[in-house]
């Protein structure tokens, strides 16, 4: 779970208006790309306050247009998309329970993510396949498990072969792959 380094750290006022539309104050005087262009990593990324949600949750949540968008940002790792929150909660929950499809399928196709990553369960032990399935959207599921499944089996064929040495009949050693 996250850390409280940012806990009480604000939000910059940009990122706010991009990710919290019902809490708009200010015109925009940048394009949401400009935005995320101008902003740290951190600053997107990190947990925020008591639920420890970041801005790109809240994105997700509230707009997946632009969370899909802070997807893109240099630097950005599987590490940063799958952050939970407090209760476990990932982006990829969070898309899965607003029923966001295109969103749920870029955090699944992102770059470096593994079936570790997509296998986070929240506090109530439920995985985004789960969420998936409860909000009905099996076509997605189905989706989703597909790509666990081939990445597993990758992760499993990249695992180096363990070696056992078991003496011949000849009294030489042999080499035995298991």
């Amino acid at each position: 779970m996250p850390d409280d380094k940012n806990k009480n750290k604000p939000i910059p006022p940009e990122l706010v208006d991009i990710a919290f539309p019902t809490l708009h104050v200010r015109k925009f005087t940048k394009t949401p790309d400009e935005v995320i262009a101008s902003h740290t990593l951190e600053d997107i990324f990190a947990p925020r306050g008591d639920n420890g949600i970041s801005v790109f949750q809240h994105a997700a949540i509230n707009r997946p247009e632009i969370a899909g968008e802070m997807l893109k940002k240099d630097g950005v790792t599987a590490d940063h998309v799958f952050m939970q929150d407090n209760n476990g909660n990932t982006a990829l929950h969070y898309a899965a329970n607003r029923g966001n499809e295109q969103l749920a399928r870029d955090i699944i196709d992102f770059n470096g993510a593994t079936s570790t990553h997509l296998k986070k369960k929240n506090i109530r032990e439920h995985e985004a396949i789960d969420v998936l399935r409860d909000k009905g959207h099996e076509e997605l599921a189905q989706y989703l498990q597909e790509k666990i499944n081939k990445l597993k089996a990758v992760e499993i064929a990249s695992q180096p072969a363990e070696q056992t040495y078991e003496p011949a009949k000849s009294g030489k050693p042999k080499l035995r792959l298991i």
